[in-house]
């Protein structure tokens, strides 16, 4: 579903979504590496048109 428009408080509101998923790597130090780097997949998708999954 591409286009979902949900009420609240009797506004009418357009849902979008993005995906950034990633996983874990035996270099990652900490969890902040992979949460660094699905942040950026996050980031991708928004930039490059929203309504995308972006892993790595």
């Amino acid at each position: 579903m591409k286009n979902l428009t949900t009420t609240y408080n009797g506004e009418d509101l357009n849902v979008t979504i993005s995906v950034g998923v990633s996983v874990l790597h035996d270099r990652d130090r900490n969890p902040l590496d992979f949460y660094k780097r699905v942040d950026a997949n996050l980031y991708h998708s928004k930039q490059t048109g929203r309504y995308r999954i972006t892993a790595s």
